[in-house]
């Protein structure tokens, strides 16, 4: 990589391919101020945005410094830092108004973009935009022609693990330092455009000569996915519920027929409950003793048969249940602005948000997992509704913005489950 100063701004440039610049007549960055509404039914999102302003940021001044340069747009600085493979732009915001945030970054013909997280409907992202906003992934990929009662009907970009980092096929990834909702549009021929809802701590890009080593920098850097047990390979996983004596039966009548099993699966676990949408779960984290009578000395048999047990958990806690009533004695739960529990709607039972910005209920909820799972048994779970945090008053024990920890709220249930 190289970064070269012009006569109007800079490029950064790698083997003669131009990956960044600054130009009179291709601005870097634009800013601006915008209004947003959103509509939340139950994990899905409509989001609107009344835009007041958006211009593009003249560069003002620009100083030399060891590592690269420092750039002046007057509303915004940029300190630009080149290492290796690694450049890295820092970004301080110096106009309190602004809450919009644009990006460009140059394209080329049959350029290929990949990542912006779990994508399920296109591989190649490019003639595209990606909001980055975890939501239900909803039912379908058109809205058109699915499922659309109460925003029911999902759309190509709806995912529950969205992720502000692409992979280019010129070989080098891009990935911003925000976790507020943003949108990585590859429609233009001649350029990316990423937009931000806040000023971004940095951007990273970081190239290599070939995708193996870009993937090995790039997991270096983001983090590595861990490998599973040996026991997953070792037979079927079987999800099954309806009590111990009928996931019982099942289990029988699939070794009858040779089957290997590794595991059950029983999402049941805890209980269940009926709505006029068919059974659900009861969400209070323990097992429930009539539908699973003796889970723990039930789950000791299974493993004397190198059967495992896994379960299902997520951070909300169902009104009344005994767990329920801990967090609340104990003040764990996310509030209204009137300091009362926020509870939220699941669909004729209301729930209550464990507040994982908390240290101490972070611990505390650690503790009930512990407990009431790994205790007994189970060695693994469905970590499930990561992505069901509101925006509308909610308070946060950070005291940070919702529409900030709505993205990091499934980073934060993921880092519960792992420690």
């Amino acid at each position: 990589m190289k970064l070269i100063r012009t006569a109007t701004g800079f490029e950064l440039r790698r083997n003669g391919q131009l990956l960044l610049q600054h130009a009179a007549n291709a601005p870097l960055l634009f800013a601006g101020h915008g209004t947003e509404t959103i509509q939340m039914h139950q994990g899905n999102f409509d989001i609107d945005d009344e835009l007041d302003y958006r211009e593009a940021l003249p560069l003002c001044a620009v100083t030399e410094e060891e590592d690269g340069l420092s750039l002046d747009f007057g509303k915004l600085s940029v300190t630009i830092a080149l290492s290796g493979e690694v450049c890295t732009l820092s970004f301080t915001q110096t106009d309190p108004e602004i809450n919009r945030f644009w990006f460009r970054v140059p394209a080329v013909h049959k350029e290929c973009c990949y990542g912006c997280g779990e994508q399920m409907s296109y591989l190649n992202l490019r003639g595209r935009s990606f909001p980055i906003w975890t939501s239900e992934p909803g039912v379908g990929r058109d809205p058109a022609s699915a499922y659309t009662q109460a925003f029911g009907g999902g759309d190509y970009y709806h995912t529950n693990y969205p992720q502000p980092t692409f992979v280019s096929s010129r070989h080098y990834y891009l990935h911003v330092d925000s976790a507020a909702y943003s949108v990585f549009d590859f429609h233009n021929r001649n350029f990316h455009e990423i937009e931000v809802w806040e000023v971004p701590a940095s951007i990273r890009i970081e190239a290599a000569d070939t995708f193996i080593d870009l993937l090995e920098q790039m997991t270096a850097f983001l983090g590595r996915q861990l490998e599973l047990p040996e026991w997953v390979y070792n037979g079927l996983i079987l999800g099954l519920q309806g009590g111990r004596e009928r996931v019982s039966e099942l289990l029988k009548k699939t070794q009858e027929k040779d089957i290997p099993v590794a595991a059950l699966w029983c999402q049941d676990w805890a209980g269940k409950r009926i709505t006029s949408f068919g059974k659900r779960l009861q969400w209070d984290w323990h097992y429930h003793e009539e539908m699973y009578p003796d889970l723990p000395g039930y789950i000791k048999e299974l493993g004397e048969r190198e059967i495992r047990f896994m379960n299902y958990l997520n951070p909300y806690l169902v009104e009344g249940g005994m767990l329920f009533k801990e967090g609340a004695e104990k003040g764990y739960f996310a509030k209204r602005s009137d300091g009362s529990i926020y509870l939220i709607d699941f669909g004729e039972f209301n729930c209550g948000a464990v507040d994982l910005t908390n240290p101490a209920a972070f611990e505390w909820y650690k503790q009930v997992i512990i407990q009431y799972s790994i205790d007994i048994g189970c060695v693994g779970w469905m970590a499930d509704f990561g992505e069901y945090q509101p925006v509308d008053d909610i308070v946060f024990h950070s005291g940070e913005s919702p529409m900030i920890a709505h993205n990091r709220w499934p980073v934060l249930w993921a880092k519960c489950c792992y420690e």
